[in-house]
């Protein structure tokens, strides 16, 4: 793609770098040390108790590590999609498979709540190799690139904060034991002060980690969602579909010449 072509493609693909900016921002408005805390995380899901919540919780994500592989798939596939179709279409199939996906997950689920974009994003995929499987096929390549470079940043950053942690814990237990040698009790109050918020921190970075890597995923409202954004290109955008299927069918059948034995 040529430079002076950049501005239009953005333009085009608007509603997604609006919807994946908002994901962002939200994120590192409410996080704290890389994660949400869990009351944030709480108050904001979806559930039968907080019904209020069926569009903000498409933009809440526990961790860095939910948030990023979310915000990937969605440039990348939110892009092929809204290139294929539209930005109206782009934004029917994000908000309407995140609520309906949501209402089937607490019917499934009833003392469960929800967070996470997850739900409107497979829709897009789904759709988007419907839509167009050459786009599908760009956009799949463009998110495993970006995925292996900003998942081996972020697994450095985390390493070194949870270094940090440790360091600094160590330093104020020297600290202390130096100002109880030195007799200064105000100092050793304030470095025990120090201390216990260092811990207290450290400890929920830890929770807040193993909270994110042992989250469960519910499949039967992924199929949900991954079929809801098959069913919107076939019912709505059908002569688009049908020339997928076509192309599909022309790709295959090559396969198939190249690879038949003589």
């Amino acid at each position: 793609m040529e430079f002076k072509k950049l501005p239009g493609f953005l333009f085009r693909a608007k509603a997604t770098l609006a919807i994946f900016l908002l994901a962002i921002g939200v994120f590192f408005l409410l996080s704290s040390n890389f994660y949400l805390p869990q009351s944030t995380i709480q108050n904001s899901s979806f559930s039968f108790s907080q019904p209020w919540n069926i569009i903000i919780y498409e933009f809440i994500h526990i961790g860095p590590n939910h948030l990023l592989s979310n915000a990937l798939t969605l440039l990348a596939f939110g892009i092929a999609f809204e290139l294929a179709l539209s930005s109206l279409d782009m934004l029917i199939v994000f908000f309407a498979s995140g609520i309906l996906t949501a209402i089937f997950f607490v019917f499934t689920n009833p003392s469960s709540s929800v967070v996470g974009a997850s739900a409107g994003i497979l829709s897009l995929i789904t759709g988007a190799f419907f839509a167009s499987p050459k786009k599908f096929v760009i956009a799949f390549g463009f998110s495993i690139v970006f995925a292996l470079i900003v998942f081996a940043m972020l697994n450095s950053a985390l390493f070194s904060t949870q270094q940090n942690f440790e360091a600094k814990q160590q330093e104020l237990q020297v600290g202390i034991q130096q100002a109880i040698f030195e007799k200064n009790p105000e100092k050793q109050k304030q470095l025990e002060q120090n201390l216990e918020e260092t811990v207290v921190q450290k400890q929920s970075f830890e929770q807040n980690k193993s909270v994110e890597k042992n989250a469960i995923s519910d499949y039967g409202s992924h199929v949900f969602a991954a079929l809801f954004g098959i069913g919107y290109v076939f019912f709505f955008r059908r002569k688009k579909f049908f020339e997928s299927i076509a192309q599909i069918d022309c790709f295959l059948q090559a396969l198939h010449k190249k690879f038949k034995k003589p």
